[in-house]
């Protein structure tokens, strides 16, 4: 909510993960170099010894990160988050033009009084789920909820009221 960037470390060992600390990185450079550093002093704080695998996300300088780390303890294995790297492949797909296309349609509905107030007469109608801008999986519910909504949202564009409504002239309709 501050537009802070933190970086958190913890260490998982076999009975449980720790918290080892958190670095407020708002006013570091966050270069490579600045974070290789920062992983360092962590390897350090645990011990060499017991540090098998860094786990972060898949950001340019995250990947030179492992690297470095991995040129000099090569028995440290970097890995890309996985959440990461499954947003990223969703955040691609909710950018496919008919994707999109299904936000045009839940902004126009929440739009437009007629359409709305049309919808909400419809027997068991509920809300259709809107996605926000920082989670990529809402896309995916939001367009599920589109598709539970499949029923009414024709049946109001195939709607003789909706051809009477002055709306229906403009082309986002």
């Amino acid at each position: 909510m501050r537009q802070r960037s933190f970086v958190n470390f913890k260490v998982y060992c076999s009975k449980e993960l720790c918290f080892i600390k958190s670095i407020d990185a708002s006013d570091l450079i966050s270069d490579a170099k600045t974070l290789c550093k920062m992983f360092l002093e962590i390897v350090e704080i645990v011990d060499l010894s017991n540090v098998l695998q860094l786990i972060t996300n898949n950001t340019g300088n995250n990947k030179v990160v492992g690297r470095l780390l991995n040129w000099k303890y090569p028995n440290i294995l970097w890995s890309p988050r996985a959440t990461h790297c499954i947003n990223l492949i969703l955040k691609d797909i909710g950018e496919i033009s008919h994707v999109e296309c299904g936000f045009s349609i839940t902004v126009f509905v929440y739009n437009h009084k007629w359409t709305l107030s049309w919808l909400r007469r419809r027997e068991g109608w509920t809300k259709i789920c809107r996605p926000t801008e920082t989670r990529f999986v809402t896309t995916f519910i939001a367009l599920k909820s589109l598709h539970d909504h499949k029923c009414d949202l024709q049946a109001m564009v195939t709607s003789r009221k909706l051809i009477a409504w002055n709306g229906s002239k403009m082309t986002k309709a």
